[in-house]
């Protein structure tokens, strides 16, 4: 690990683990006061953004749609006055809306049109609630624009020099700082631009040579000293300034990092960073891990912390995480009064987090949401130390954003959904869909049928709902499922089971692999027909049952009974050999019951 000091700080945290994959669905962002606003979509949302407005003091009141379809990378900030604003790319041009104290959000306003986006629009406010923008182009001219406290945003102006806005910005005084990235492709380096309060920008100046961009996070305090993180050399770097300073050299924060059980696949990507009023500063980065080099993109993610010691180096890092329970994305906020705020996800889509008062250290990890199919969370922090975090999460039967309060003792008070939907789409030609002519039934309960196409399996896979005895076709609602020649469908079963009927190509010139998979909501377990991974093939599958706890399944091909319950992370096989009777596979009273032989066996489903 590397050594030295950050803005003279006797702690700095760092925490490093694996980004969830897409950018974040969910932005919180907050005064000193209080006053807090989430930006957030929904899975499938078609690009659309909602926000809840939280008044210091008080609860997130109603969202509202904020965006029109089709928008893009959201940036918002709340003024000490209460001010909301949030900006957004839509169609090349750069968007904003408004919320005054008190008030309901304004009408959008186009900021600048500007074709090919490249980077940005990245916002920032300083101290008295004046405002600015700032963004590229795909030919690296890069745009601000100054939007005074209480009027409007003003013409744009062209910045010197050329890059990709990387993140934006100001201190009290209304002093600026965006980072870009510039170079080249083959030599690139990270930049700073300054602007001086009431200024203009100046010519941008290296802050280091990197070898990418695709993490990038910038911290200012209050009184103008920041920090930036960023990847280097396979590692990660920093670099800091004091208030009306210039970057130093960029300082060494960790190698590359490999464990004996894993290959380092992708990584370290940063994916926040913090500055508070004592000058200390908090990283967070990700580092998605494999078996190996083949399993790449399918393994586990990790995380970890480390702290300053206090003479400039850090110790070494204190793991949150392991391949049992891997980690999901994760955010940090801190204030002037030194109070820092770290949120993540854990292991079975669980969200954590870890508080640091100020002139203290960092506590022991405590829960802020239960196991839940999500986990993506941003995190805020007023000059009380009180900081809200929020996540997208789905229980197997809505998709829902939820945000709750925590400190330095825990959560303080339960969590309060910003917005839900059903998680599935239903369609009105469920009668027509519903086991057609041709097919032939995977799955039949009360509540559900799936079935394939007996004629052109690897095209027509559905599945259908029974509601209120009438069937109803439903489209997949869900992000993590295998890669398929067409969009699978599925259907909750018995709560937050889900199964569905797959052709799996990652084998490549095989020409893929039917299967069924299926995955438990609450805790991300799943279990499928994809063999590399220690999995029966399911090309042959017979039948399949499901009830609120378990899944158990007859494939002909393995000749075998699985089960998939809360309690394993893979299929588990209960039951092996000929003449296994599928028409007689059951569950009741925690067992599974089976036909073999002529005989009726049954085993414990635990």
């Amino acid at each position: 690990m590397g050594g030295a000091r950050v803005l003279g700080a006797a702690i700095a945290l760092v925490v490093f683990l694996v980004p969830a994959g897409s950018a974040a669905a969910v932005q919180v962002e907050g005064n000193a006061a209080g006053d807090t606003v989430a930006v957030f979509s929904l899975p499938y949302g078609k690009a659309r953004y909602w926000a809840a407005f939280k008044p210091a003091g008080q609860e997130f009141g109603p969202s509202v749609q904020l965006t029109p379809k089709g928008a893009f990378r959201p940036s918002a900030a709340v003024a000490p006055d209460g001010t909301a604003i949030v900006t957004w790319e839509l169609k090349g041009s750069v968007m904003a809306r408004i919320r005054p104290p008190g008030g309901d959000w304004g009408a959008p306003v186009t900021v600048a049109a500007a074709r090919n986006l490249e980077g940005g629009p990245e916002l920032a406010v300083d101290g008295t609630g004046n405002a600015l923008v700032a963004w590229s182009d795909a030919a690296g001219l890069m745009s601000a624009s100054y939007r005074p406290a209480g009027a409007a945003f003003g013409a744009p102006e062209l910045m010197p020099g050329k890059g990709t806005i990387k993140a934006l910005a100001m201190d009290g005084a209304g002093e600026a700082i965006a980072i870009s990235a510039g170079g080249s492709p083959s030599n690139g380096v990270l930049q700073s631009s300054i602007r001086p309060p009431a200024g203009a920008f100046g010519e941008p100046t290296t802050v280091a040579p990197i070898a990418n961009s695709y993490g990038v996070a910038l911290a200012m305090s209050v009184s103008g000293a920041a920090l930036v993180a960023f990847s280097q050399d396979k590692g990660i770097a920093a670099a800091s300034r004091e208030p009306a300073g210039a970057f130093g050299a960029p300082v060494r924060v960790s190698d590359k990092h490999s464990e004996p059980f894993g290959t380092a696949c992708y990584g370290p990507t940063v994916e926040d960073a913090a500055l508070a009023g004592d000058g200390t500063g908090t990283i967070t980065w990700g580092i998605d891990f494999g078996v190996d080099y083949d399993t790449c993109g399918t393994g586990w993610t990790r995380q970890w912390m480390s702290a300053e010691t206090g003479d400039g180096t850090f110790a070494a890092p204190v793991e949150l995480t392991s391949p049992r329970f891997p980690g999901g994305s994760a955010s940090a906020a801190a204030n002037e009064e030194g109070d820092t705020a770290v949120s993540w996800g854990l292991g079975g889509f669980d969200v954590a987090a870890t508080y640091r008062p100020a002139r203290s250290s960092f506590g022991a990890p405590f829960q802020l949401a239960g196991p839940r199919r999500g986990g993506a969370d941003d995190v805020a922090i007023d000059g009380s130390g009180r900081a809200t975090a929020a996540w997208d999460q789905n229980d197997g039967e809505r998709d829902r954003v939820v945000a709750r309060g925590f400190g330095a003792t825990g959560a303080s008070g339960p969590a309060v959904t910003l917005r839900a939907r059903p998680a599935y789409t239903h369609r009105r030609d469920g009668f027509r869909r519903c086991h057609p002519p041709g097919s032939r039934v995977l799955l039949r309960t009360r509540e559900a049928v799936v079935f394939r196409q007996t004629r052109s399996p690897n095209r027509a896979k559905y599945g259908c709902f029974f509601k209120r005895g009438r069937p109803v076709a439903l489209d997949w609602g869900f992000e993590d499922f295998p890669v398929t020649t067409s969009p699978p469908p599925a259907m909750a079963l018995a709560g937050p089971l889900v199964a569905s009927y797959f052709l799996d190509e990652e084998c490549g010139a095989c020409g893929g692999q039917q299967g069924i998979e299926v995955i438990d909501l609450r805790t991300g377990l799943e279990a499928d027909g994809f063999a590399p991974y220690g999995q029966p093939y399911a090309e042959s599958v017979r039948r399949i049952v499901l009830r609120r706890d378990a899944a158990v399944a007859w494939l002909s091909r393995a000749g075998s009974i699985f089960k998939l319950d809360a309690g394993s992370a893979r299929a588990v096989r209960i039951a092996h050999g000929k003449n296994i009777d599928p028409r007689y596979l059951n569950q009741a009273h925690g067992r599974v019951y089976w036909r073999q032989g002529g005989r009726r066996r049954s085993a414990p489903l635990r």
